[in-house]
């Protein structure tokens, strides 16, 4: 199943069937993890599996969460680093392709904020570590909903997609999907050049660009407040991300990992090749960046 399909399907999940998985399931969600591709050669990032649900909410009950409330899952992934911003990056770079592998298995996750309060959970876990708990993902079976591989089945040529309701072909015109209608316009989140410099539809369109950030649009973010900008130059994307007072810093950082998946994610599945160099200000010294904004990185083409 191609990547940017399950990035199109992938939902947060708040609510978890009780049962334990498997351990056919658990071991493949732990050689997923030795799998993960890193987004740079310098960051570091330690992803381990918490299999007691129950004692891990119970311990972080009323200490972390999802806007402050703890998820129930009958398992989570805890996310560890040592306090640098590059890491924290790809700490949300890691979670969030492992919550995409989760749900090409139909398991759903959810992302609890820690960082804030890496001592105390790690206390409360009985975790001896001098890293940051940079995160933690809830994950399980969810309650209700459609399974993935069933809306994939059903869908004729295996291509369901939103991406029909703008014309484009293969893809199963009975298929309709409308959870993402608050999600930005792709003109309002890419700028040509310079940073405000709006481009549109049909500009995008002209480059080839078009689908690479209609999926972009599906990025998860805190509170959905989809931070990301992208400004558009002859051989590079530049993100930037806005930011955010309320929020504690860490949340941006993963925030901007989790773009640059998508993103990178989406421009290999259209045949674009390009990496990411995180954390490098300089390349876009001319990219008219506004001071309510901050650079998380380039992706050269």
């Amino acid at each position: 199943m191609k990547m940017i399909k399950v990035m199109e399907k992938r939902k947060t999940t708040r609510e978890y069937k009780d049962a334990a998985l498997s351990a056919n399931i658990m071991n493949h969600v732990r050689e997923t993890i030795t799998s993960i591709p890193p987004l740079t050669e310098t960051a570091s990032v330690e992803i381990g599996v918490l299999q007691d649900g129950s004692s891990v909410f119970k311990a972080l009950d009323g200490t972390v969460g999802y806007h402050g409330i703890m998820i129930k899952a009958p398992h989570y992934l805890v996310m560890m680093c040592e306090d640098r911003e590059e890491n924290f990056i790809a700490a949300g770079h890691a979670g969030e392709w492992l919550s995409l592998e989760l749900t090409k298995i139909d398991l759903g996750s959810c992302w609890l904020q820690t960082a804030a309060k890496s001592d105390l959970v790690k206390e409360k876990l009985g975790i001896q570590s001098d890293l940051v708990v940079a995160s933690i993902l809830a994950f399980g079976e969810p309650k209700g909903g459609t399974r993935l591989s069933r809306i994939y089945d059903a869908s004729g040529d295996h291509s369901a997609s939103a991406l029909t309701k703008f014309g484009y072909p293969y893809i199963d015109a009975s298929y309709k999907d409308e959870s993402h209608s608050d999600r930005m316009s792709i003109s309002e989140i890419v700028f040509n050049k310079t940073f405000g410099n709006v481009m549109s539809l049909t500009e995008i369109e002209q480059l080839g660009f078009e689908e690479v950030f209609f999926y972009m649009r599906f990025a998860p973010s805190w509170g959905n407040l989809q931070p990301w900008r992208f400004v558009l130059q002859s051989d590079r994307l530049i993100l930037a991300m806005k930011r955010n007072e309320t929020l504690e810093a860490h949340t941006g950082l993963i925030d901007a990992g989790i773009a640059m998946l998508y993103l990178d994610s989406a421009m290999k599945s259209k045949g674009f090749s390009g990496s990411w160099l995180v954390g490098e200000t300089q390349c876009a010294e001319k990219a008219m960046i506004p001071g309510d904004y901050w650079i998380a990185g380039c992706y050269k083409f």
